[in-house]
């Protein structure tokens, strides 16, 4: 487990053929992590210029190393090229590599003392509603009890819900669980031991078929939060200015780049050209090749038309031992004429393909028969490796490939390029599969979107009358994204076809919820989130059947996990770029409660999902900002909160109470009906305090008690009491980096309201300094505190260039229904005037004035007003 979670088994591959140890490019990394101003290094190269086993060696030099191979092909749409995975796996092998780093948490011991008790009674030790478990501590809960004739019950603990689901903590907070603060422990611990953080084929991201998420592995470099002294982070990548533009220009100044294409083409003889030249000469040196070849220039000439590519040196190893082992004298003879050897990684790539069809043709010495061969035999194997995601077993290879007489032949001779483990064959690098499916010359182009839609063709024969007795979990992994990839790959009989073939996987469950259980709801969820981009593209009349297919997929999957369906749909859709309809439709779907109850009959937990699915649902519609949507949204809350009664000693369903009370209140609150707002706050707290939810309790009071504030119910030194003490309660729990940080917010909105620049600036250092904002990408919020408080200095200019930009979207006749839009737009009106443009600022007011009366601008319409009134006195 643990050298699973630490690429243990990939470094090995790495390291294992004569690695060399590049000193010149190692001691130049070196000189980067010394050097304070250096916390990330960008390591550029082709494919084939040594990248990943240069990262596999520097997890051998530095011991704090944690590390993450990004393989575009091999993994699913959500798994593995996102931020959230990548946060996940570093910090579980920072648990391995030192578990000192990871805080573990004892609570307070409790010694109980019991006296006698009556029969019927009853004696719980630990009692606790709600317990947050971080996936990276240890929990340790501690009692004792003396008891003297009890003669009731007596429970020791007594857990009424333990989170630990890793899936709902968002990424601002997981950074801080998984890297950042173990950086620090690190700091205090070994002062003198860098926390090195390894990132391998940043630029697989371009596998993706749809566009890049705001929340994959490179967004999250883009705005990292500030790394502590001791961390830093090393990156590798092909060549890609358009896909490193945005990083580069974030970490210009923290950022030093060593490109192994410049290092091979200037500084060829001393270091690239004499690392081949090294590794080559061990090559050579083995016992079984030095009996053959004695030639010592050879490695050196063999170096120069590699060209500073260690693939080029490797795959032509890899064909002399297997020449020699099988006798092959021709194959030998070839591979020593250095005149008759090509340059560069296409060229070698080009040049064994010649030779494995000499090889093919002087076996049967006939052109006819050996052609018919070569199409028959090798471009089917060829085809189906060229596009497949992992490895295939041969049973898999013979029956995707349809060759099922002379496999092990084919798979013989193709060997140079392939890599066989217990797991399977696989093609040696993703660098050969480029080549296949874009070299256009010889007898080898492979059709990427015909070799796509034969494997899942095939797949479906062979499982797709009963996916419950597949028991190849290559088929349920890829199945469906080898269709998604056909069908985006063309328009034209094969595109039609693929969909079809993708309706009938999707629609009807049976896949998804097998698939479901065997690897996880994230991973079909994956799979549906594809084929609707998909469909949203070409065929969105469609989208319906999928729905209906995925909906069926969830609720039987609700069987298994009825209290964190809600949240887990929430955490991997609510919030992911792209699935927002696919969102909205499906929890609209989960809500009929008749087809509900074909897949959880039992009406306890019935009711548990429906008020869970409910209250997401509701929440979604909120935030569109649309007037109708908002009043679906109250009611469908009304409704869940009539239904949480029904369900007595629901405890699950118990502890929604305060949230659902709590969205109740704020939809009041934001169309102005303040009365009801404050009454049903009051019944969202008494919910959180009856369940143990402290979080819950204080997140209402703040929000009430602004309110109060804006309708002079409350004083602001009493908001600033209660805020200043919200910070200790909201340091745990999976969202406790956004809550942190809507306190500060919340401190500079009350600053802007009372006018006290020193308040604002004080929190606005903080929030300049959070990483939820910056790892959810909301600069708008950004930009608006920042307004604020250049207002609160009167720098006009300043406020008016900020607002410009979070408003660019919003100046239109009629104005939006974002929450709080009046309050932006009498903020921008302020900078206008104050820069001189008086016209400007009365536009901007009485655009200000036509904001809904749904959307929290019942405090600010009246200072518009009155500014406006102001403006017409004005000399």
């Amino acid at each position: 487990m643990d050298s699973d979670a630490l690429f243990e088994s990939a470094i090995a591959d790495y390291l294992a053929d004569h690695f060399v140890d590049r000193t010149w490019l190692v001691e130049r990394i070196e000189q980067h992590f010394a050097n304070p101003e250096n916390r990330y290094i960008l390591v550029t190269g082709g494919p084939g210029t040594g990248k990943s086993t240069l990262v596999a060696g520097l997890t051998r030099r530095h011991r704090m190393s944690p590390r993450y191979f990004i393989r575009g092909k091999d993994v699913n749409t959500l798994i593995g090229s996102d931020a959230w995975t990548m946060l996940l796996t570093f910090g579980y092998q920072l648990m391995v590599l030192d578990p000192r780093l990871m805080q573990s948490s004892t609570l307070s011991s409790v010694l109980l003392t019991v006296g006698r008790v009556r029969p019927e009674g009853s004696v719980t030790l630990y009692d606790i509603q709600e317990l947050f478990a971080s996936p990276f501590s240890r929990i340790a809960l501690e009692g004792y009890a003396n008891i003297t004739d009890l003669g009731g019950e007596f429970i020791g603990f007594k857990i009424n819900r333990m989170a630990t689901e890793s899936r709902v903590i968002d990424v601002g907070n997981l950074e801080q669980l998984a890297l950042l603060e173990p950086a620090k422990r690190l700091a205090t611990l070994e002062p003198n031991i860098q926390l090195v953080v390894l990132i391998d084929a940043i630029d697989e991201l371009r596998y993706r078929w749809s566009r890049r998420s705001a929340a994959d592995v490179l967004a999250w470099l883009e705005d990292c939060p500030e790394l502590p002294s001791n961390m830093r982070f090393l990156i590798t990548s092909r060549s890609d200015d358009a896909l490193l533009e945005v990083f580069r220009r974030r970490h210009e100044r923290s950022l030093a780049e060593i490109s192994l294409d410049v290092a091979a083409e200037e500084l060829s003889e001393l270091d690239a050209r004499d690392d081949i030249r090294r590794y080559l000469s061990d090559v050579l040196a083995e016992k079984h090749i030095a009996d053959r070849l004695s030639d010592p220039s050879l490695a050196y000439w063999v170096a120069v038309r590699a060209a500073g590519n260690f693939l080029y040196a490797t795959l032509w190893a890899r064909a002399v031992r297997q020449a020699i082992t099988q006798r092959d004298d021709d194959l030998l003879s070839s591979l020593t004429n250095i005149s008759g050897l090509p340059d560069g990684l296409h060229g070698i790539y080009d040049y064994f393909m010649i030779l494995i069809r000499e090889l093919v043709r002087r076996r049967h010495g006939h052109w006819s028969s050996w052609a018919s061969e070569w199409q028959e035999l090798y471009f089917p194997v060829l085809s189906i490796l060229a596009v497949a995601r992992d490895h295939l077993s041969v049973d898999n290879l013979r029956d995707l490939s349809g060759i099922h007489g002379r496999l092990d032949l084919v798979l013989s001779d193709l060997s140079p390029f392939l890599l066989r483990s217990p797991s399977g064959v696989r093609l040696w690098h993703e660098s050969m599969a480029e080549f296949l499916t874009t070299f256009q010359e010889g007898d080898w182009p492979v059709d990427p979107v015909a070799s796509h839609f034969t494997m899942a063709q095939r797949l479906i024969s062979r499982y797709g009358d009963d996916w419950s007795r597949c028991d190849d979990e290559y088929a349920l992994a890829h199945t469906a994204i080898h269709l998604v990839e056909s069908a985006a790959g063309t328009t034209g009989s094969v595109h039609e076809q693929a969909v079809g073939l993708l309706l009938e996987l999707l629609g009807n469950a049976d896949f998804g919820t097998v698939k479901a259980r065997r690897l996880g709801i994230d991973r079909i969820l994956a799979d549906y989130i594809a084929a609707e981009q998909l469909f949203k593209i070409n065929h969105s009349d469609q989208a319906p059947s999928l729905i209906d297919g995925l909906a069926i997929v969830v609720a039987k999957y609700a069987e298994w996990d009825t209290q964190n369906v809600p949240d887990v749909l929430h955490a991997i859709l609510g919030y992911r770029q792209g699935a927002d309809e696919l969102n909205v439709q499906l929890l609209t779907r989960l809500r009929d409660t008749d087809f509900l109850a074909g897949f959880v009959p039992d009406e306890q937990m019935r009711g548990t999902l429906l008020i869970g699915l409910a209250h997401g649902l509701a929440t979604r519609m909120r935030r569109t900002g649309k007037s109708e949507s908002i009043g679906d949204a109250y009611q469908l809350l009304q409704w869940a909160a009539d239904t949480v009664h029904t369900l007595t000693g629901n405890t699950t369903v118990a502890r929604r109470l305060s949230s659902i009370y709590y969205d109740l209140a704020y939809i009041d609150y934001l169309r102005g009906n303040c009365v009801e707002a404050a009454a049903l706050f009051q019944l969202s707290i008494a919910a959180a305090v009856a369940a143990g939810n402290s979080i819950g309790a204080m997140t209402t009071r703040i929000v009430w008690m602004r309110m109060e504030v804006m309708l002079d119910q409350s004083r602001a030194d009493e908001f600033r009491q209660l805020l200043d003490s919200a910070l200790p309660v909201f340091v745990e729990g999976p969202h406790a980096q956004r809550r942190s940080m809507n306190v500060h917010a919340h401190q500079v909105e009350l600053a802007h309201m009372i006018d006290n620049l020193a308040l604002a600036i004080e929190h606005l250092r903080f929030i300049e300094e959070d990483s939820w904002l910056r790892a959810n990408h909301r600069e708008d919020l950004l930009l608006g505190f920042r307004a604020r408080c250049a207002i609160l200095q009167h720098e006009w200019d300043v406020a008016r260039r900020h607002l410009a930009r979070l408003l660019q979207e919003e100046l239109h006749e009629t104005p939006s229904g974002r929450e709080e839009l009046s309050r932006d737009l009498f903020d921008y009106g302020r900078a206008l005037l104050g820069t001189g443009d008086p016209e400007g600022a009365r536009k901007v007011w009485e655009l200000g004035l036509r904001t809904p009366d749904y959307a929290a601008n019942w405090y600010w319409k009246p200072l518009i007003q009155k500014a406006i009134d102001q403006l017409d006195h004005l000399p």
